[in-house]
Order: C-alpha cells, then sequence, then structure tokens
C-alpha cells in the first residue's frame, strides 16, 4: 500500500490514488476550452463535428478517413447535403430576424407609451413618473437580448452562404480532380476517365438559395451575380429571376432594365401547366407581381421625367422672356451689357445674389418676366466697387436704377457710417471719395499698365441717378459696354 511519503508532492495524510485522481482531472479541465471561440477550435479540430474539412494537404490520418468517405459520396448528394444545411441555417436565421424585428416594434411602442405618460404628466403639471430599477434592468436585458438575436441572425445567414459555397465547391473540386487525372492518365492505361456528372439543377438551386440569403442582407449586387449565374443553369428558373429582380428593383436608382431582364427569364406562358402545377402557378404569380412592381417604378420615372421637363421648359421661357425685356431695356437706355468680368464664381459675394445664394448676379427687371417689357419697366442692377490702393471691394446685390451712387456710398462710409476696417489712415470718408469707372468695361488687357489703366478711367458724378451714369454719352461714345454688372473704382481725393 502507497502512503503520501512514496509519492512526491503528495500532502501528508492525503490517499495517493485520489490525490492523482484528482490532479488529472484537474489538468484535463485546465485543457479544456472556456470561451467561445476556443470552444469552436476545438470542434473543428474533431473530425466529426467539423464544420469546414481542412485543405488536402493538412489532413491528419482521422481526416482522411473522413475524407474518403466524401470523396465515395455521390456528388449529388453531397451538393444536396449542403443545400439542406443551407436551407436550414437560413430558416434559423429568418426566424430570429423576425423575432427581433417583433421585439424592436414593441420596444418602440412602448418607448412611445412611456413618452406619452411623460408628456401628459408634465403638461398636468403632476410629478413625472419614474420607473423602477427592475423595470430598467429588464429592459436593459430585453434590449441585450434583442441585439444577441441581431448578431446570431447575421451569423446564420453567413452559414447559410458557407454552406451553398460549399456545395457550389463540389462541382469546382470535382472538376480539379478531373482534371488531375486526366494530366496523370496514360493512354496506355486505357481511354481517359470520362468528366463528372453535374447537376445543373442542383447547381441553379444552390445558386438561387444563396442569392435570397444576399437580397435578404441587403447585398444586391451579389444577389444579382447568383440569379444570373443560376439563370445560366436553369435559363427559366422562376425563383432566381423573382430574386434577381428583387435585388435589381431594390438599388437606388433602381436598375429597371436588369429587372425586365429577368422577369423574361422566369416568365414561361404555359397555361395547361397553370392549371395543374400549383408550385409553378406561384412562381408565375410571383413574375406578375415583379412586372407590377417595374410598372409602378417605370409610371413613377415617367412622371419625374415629365416634371424635369416641364420645369426646364419653364426655365427656358423664363430665360427667354427675361433676355428679351432685358435687351428692350437697355436699348432704351443706351446701355450696352458685356460679359462678367469679375471672378464670382470663386468669390465670396456669390453666397449674397439678390436672386438666391449660388446665382450669377445679373440686372433684375421690376416687374420680372412674363410681365411684359414697358416704358415704365425699371431695372435694378447689382454693384461692384473697387479700392486699387488698399486691394479691397464692396459687393451690393441690388439697386435700383433711379436711385444715386451717393445715396448708396452713403451707408458704406462715414460720417453716416463706421470707419472700414482696413482704412488705417482714415481717408475713406464721404466728403474725399472720388468715384471712376473705366471705360474700356469687360476689354480690360491682362498685361495693361497703371498709366493705361488710369488713362482710361473717367470721373463720374455720384449724386447722378444709377441710370443717367450708364446712359453717359461720352461712355457710348467711347464705346463703353457694363462688364456683367456696373463696376465703379473708388480713391481718395487727398
Amino acid at each position: 500500500m502507497w502512503s503520501a511519503a512514496d509519492i512526491p508532492d503528495v500532502p501528508e495524510g492525503a490517499d495517493p490514488l485520489d490525490y492523482i485522481n484528482r490532479e488529472k482531472l484537474r489538468e484535463d479541465n485546465e485543457s479544456l476550452p472556456k470561451t467561445k471561440e476556443e470552444l469552436d477550435r476545438f470542434f473543428n479540430d474533431m473530425p466529426l463535428t467539423a464544420e469546414v474539412l481542412p485543405d488536402r494537404s493538412e489532413m491528419n490520418r482521422e481526416f482522411m478517413g473522413i475524407q474518403s468517405l466524401v470523396d465515395e459520396t455521390p456528388l449529388d448528394s453531397r451538393m444536396e447535403n449542403f443545400k439542406d444545411s443551407g436551407n436550414e441555417a437560413y430558416k434559423l436565421a429568418t426566424r430570429m430576424k423576425k423575432e427581433y424585428k417583433e421585439g424592436m416594434d414593441k420596444r418602440e411602442k412602448e418607448e412611445k407609451e412611456w413618452q406619452d405618460k411623460l408628456d401628459a404628466a408634465k403638461a398636468a403639471g403632476k410629478p413625472l413618473p419614474k420607473k423602477s430599477a427592475d423595470e430598467e434592468k429588464k429592459e436593459k436585458d430585453d434590449f441585450a437580448h434583442l441585439n444577441k438575436l441581431k448578431e446570431s441572425s447575421r451569423k446564420r445567414m453567413l452559414d447559410a452562404i458557407g454552406y451553398y459555397t460549399q456545395g457550389l465547391d463540389v462541382e469546382r473540386d470535382a472538376m480539379e480532380q478531373h482534371a488531375a487525372q486526366l494530366k496523370r492518365h496514360d493512354p496506355d492505361d486505357g481511354p481517359p476517365p470520362k468528366p463528372p456528372h453535374i447537376n445543373k439543377h442542383l447547381m441553379a438551386q444552390l445558386l438561387s438559395n444563396r442569392a435570397l440569403v444576399h437580397l435578404s442582407m441587403e447585398n444586391y449586387g451579389r444577389a444579382q451575380a447568383d440569379a444570373d449565374a443560376a439563370l445560366k443553369y436553369e435559363p427559366h428558373n422562376a425563383k432566381a429571376a423573382y430574386r434577381g429582380a428583387m435585388a435589381a428593383l431594390s438599388v437606388n436608382p433602381p436598375k429597371v432594365s436588369k429587372a425586365r431582364q429577368f422577369l423574361e427569364a422566369g416568365r414561361i406562358h404555359d397555361e395547361a401547366r397553370k392549371k395543374i402545377d400549383w408550385q409553378f402557378r406561384a412562381e408565375q404569380k410571383s413574375m406578375d407581381d415583379i412586372e407590377k412592381r417595374i410598372k409602378t417604378i417605370e409610371a413613377v420615372e415617367a412622371a419625374k421625367e415629365a416634371k424635369a421637363k416641364a420645369k426646364l421648359a419653364a426655365k427656358h421661357a423664363e430665360s427667354n422672356a427675361y433676355q428679351q425685356s432685358l435687351s428692350k431695356a437697355l436699348s432704351s437706355r443706351g446701355v450696352k451689357l458685356g460679359a462678367l468680368v469679375f471672378d464670382f464664381a470663386n468669390s465670396p459675394y456669390l453666397a449674397q445674389s439678390a436672386e438666391g445664394p449660388g446665382i450669377l448676379p445679373r440686372p433684375i427687371l421690376d416687374p420680372p418676366p412674363p410681365a411684359p417689357y414697358s416704358s415704365s419697366t425699371r431695372l435694378h442692377w447689382p454693384l461692384l466697387f473697387l479700392y486699387p490702393e488698399t486691394l479691397q471691394s464692396d459687393f451690393v446685390p441690388k439697386w435700383d436704377e433711379e436711385q444715386n451712387l451717393q445715396s448708396v456710398l452713403a451707408q458704406m462710409f462715414p460720417p453716416q457710417a463706421d470707419w472700414a476696417p482696413w482704412d488705417e489712415k482714415k481717408r475713406y470718408h464721404l466728403p474725399n471719395l472720388s468715384v471712376w469707372i473705366d471705360t474700356r468695361g469687360p476689354n480690360i488687357p491682362a498685361d495693361s499698365t497703371p498709366a493705361q489703366d488710369q488713362a482710361a478711367r473717367m470721373l463720374i458724378n455720384p449724386n447722378q441717378s444709377l441710370r443717367n451714369i450708364l446712359a453717359n454719352p461720352k461712355l457710348a461714345k467711347k464705346g463703353y459696354a457694363v462688364p456683367g454688372i456696373p463696376t465703379f473704382i473708388i480713391l481718395p481725393k487727398q
């Protein structure tokens, strides 16, 4: 009989066999997986519980035994098994997804009811109700459960995709093995091995089912690709056509022409078969539903297009009316209008445009088109003031042509307004300002010299109305054209 003294590390007085058994059990327990990831690896390392077989080059003897059984199983049976596993995973995922949606709808309803209680208490001037600690804990636990359902549903969806993909890989593996056999084949050994028989119907089912999962996960591009591939195996597979069409109509904007291609592939005109085959009848009804959806989308798109065309036509008509009225107004005033010189497109002044932010400034007719032009029609001009000495400028979005320039300058400079922040020498005040106009209008050369610029300037009287300034005969004689908008140069007299 052993004693504790005969075995190292056994506590004094302890039963040696009992101690050895306990230590062995403890060591075994420590080697067992503890986390979900460790548990998954543990089962995937066991041939009978592994979800996916490793690559042949990495297989041990046990896995090779399982692989030999797989190789002996007919291709159709293997594909069917993967399809059935995918179907089960997808059904479980949809149940979880439904339960998650119902739970979230219930939660949203309860939150609204609680908010209504709070609002009612607040309106009545009563103390606001509070939830108990148990109620808050239950809400938190329920929300955690819903999030777990959502994640589990997504995982089962991915599992379904994996199973369908493995079923499709059976064909690829069989073809690769056949290619390898042909490569190794010696003509002296007899005729070459026959290619494996591929069940096109099963291939179409696997692709169509995978398209369904992608559609459920809103992977619309992949759903269309799988549906297209399924139709290559079975050109009139109604389920694949329906799922591909649904995916094409679910993107933004909907791919209506692609959906129609799927519709034509799945549409089979066989009235006799409709009477006796309920599944065929249901499949063709789904094609009717797709056609209705397509027609609805086409009607909406046609209405949008018609509305856009009408809006564009109205805009063109308004633009033509504006140009005609503006041409008459300018002609009656003896004023020419040239191209816009100042770079308003890259200027902060564009946000101040009288007709809205981002719209290039232009003369505004009062009354505006479609009111016809008459002698009483007035022009409101945007104005640009340049201060060459300080490289500053000011923009006035809209100014009545019957008002003089002195009035607008009085709103910008002392004594009625504050000093400009850039006028450090305090020289820009109303009595000390001279107003000039560049007679070259929009035709100022880029390489003009300061002397040429000064020679082209003409002093104007700011007490005149804007209309009289622009219609000055001296300007007309020089061939002056307004450079898009009236532009004035402001200089201090002293």
